[in-house]
């Protein structure tokens, strides 16, 4: 009788057990679906990811010999500031502060290729024209703004990635000159930490009569867009709640496309012959297309291990990406469940494993 009553009692015990095991889990469970902001899973797994990423530099893995890192820091704002320094190119003394003129991140470019960089990967952001940075007379006559020395010096280097983020790229005048775009853009979790990126962006890119013409010489932003089955047009902001005005509309045939001969773009008088062809032959245009932009983490991988990113394949069922290389090789890469890559942090941005300068480090006295 005795050992029957210890044995129902060890069993009540679990049983109580495993009926608070399940409330707890359900209620939880209960919450994250919710979503309120208590997120009990994803913290705990957040939790062991930062403890794991805490130890990790403690045991780096090998770094590439052939990386390094040029700062727009402080240092490069005050010794620019200074006048000390200037340019090999005939362009004066460097007399500024931050934001660094364009013409100088040309003398940049132009300057280290005499190391033979593989890539050069700007992360940050070029989505306009600086009108106000400083022209310069050439030796020929005429006049070369600072942004065309830049666009020139990204044309000559062919090996210059940009940046974009969010939907926001560089200006076509670079973007036609420069080698590539990736993406940097980066969405921390919802306690503010950053732990994943999403491999690929997606942008609009706008045919260059939209960005050139209306954009710049309008002066009607393409964000400001309103696009319809058959036309986009621009309107005024309309603050007493009036049905606004429309600034400028461009029709739309069937196939949702443009026709450049539009009498409301200006050609300075060229024929209708010289515009289409100016155009590729083509007269109809679709106004914009969606692109996508890897993240420029990976355009730094494929160029060193020579990955073709063209023939990369999602794996959805599995939450991987497969991307060959050019022996055939396929590399794996794992994700999460939304498609995100997960950052392996053991290289941080300030080991002394990776080379670093300062950008004034590349000028040269006049």
């Amino acid at each position: 009788m005795f050992q029957m009553k210890k044995l129902d009692k060890s069993v009540t015990q679990a049983l109580w057990i495993a009926i608070a095991t399940l409330v707890i889990l359900g209620g939880l469970t209960y919450l994250q679906l919710q979503q309120t902001g208590f997120r009990p899973m994803e913290r705990l797994e957040n939790l062991t990811f930062d403890w794991r990423v805490k130890s990790a530099p403690l045991n780096p893995d090998l770094v590439s010999t052939n990386l390094a890192m040029i700062f727009l820091d402080d240092h490069t704002a005050e010794v620019l500031g200074t006048g000390v320094l200037g340019s090999h190119r005939n362009y004066g003394q460097y007399r500024t502060g931050l934001p660094v003129p364009r013409y100088i991140h040309g003398d940049f470019l132009d300057l280290i290729q005499n190391a033979e960089p593989g890539l050069i990967c700007y992360d940050i952001l070029f989505p306009d024209r600086r009108d106000d940075h400083p022209s310069f007379s050439l030796p020929g006559g005429g006049i070369i703004a600072s942004d065309e020395i830049f666009a020139n010096d990204l044309l000559t280097a062919g090996n210059v990635v940009l940046a974009m983020t969010d939907g926001l790229l560089p200006d076509i005048l670079f973007r036609d000159a420069c080698y590539q775009i990736g993406h940097i853009s980066a969405e921390p979790d919802f306690d503010g930490i950053l732990r994943r990126i999403k491999p690929i962006q997606k942008a609009k890119v706008w045919h260059e009569i939209f960005e050139i013409m209306i954009a710049e010489g309008a002066g009607l932003p393409t964000e400001q867009a309103i696009v319809e089955k058959s036309r986009i047009y621009w309107q005024e902001k309309s603050p007493d709640g009036s049905t606004p005005q429309i600034l400028f509309e461009i029709e739309l045939d069937d196939q949702g496309r443009f026709d450049v001969l539009n009498p409301k773009f200006d050609y300075d008088g060229q024929s209708d012959e010289f515009v289409v062809n100016s155009f590729g032959g083509i007269r109809y245009h679709k106004p914009f297309e969606e692109k996508s932009f890897w993240h420029m983490g990976f355009l730094m991988a494929a160029a060193q291990i020579n990955l073709q990113l063209d023939k990369a394949e999602f794996m959805p069922d599995s939450h991987q990406i497969h991307i060959p290389d050019s022996q055939g090789n396929i590399l794996k890469i794992p994700l999460d469940a939304e498609n995100n890559m997960v950052i392996n942090w053991k290289l941080r941005i300030d080991s002394p494993q990776i080379p670093k300068a300062s950008l004034s480090d590349f000028s040269i006295p006049p």
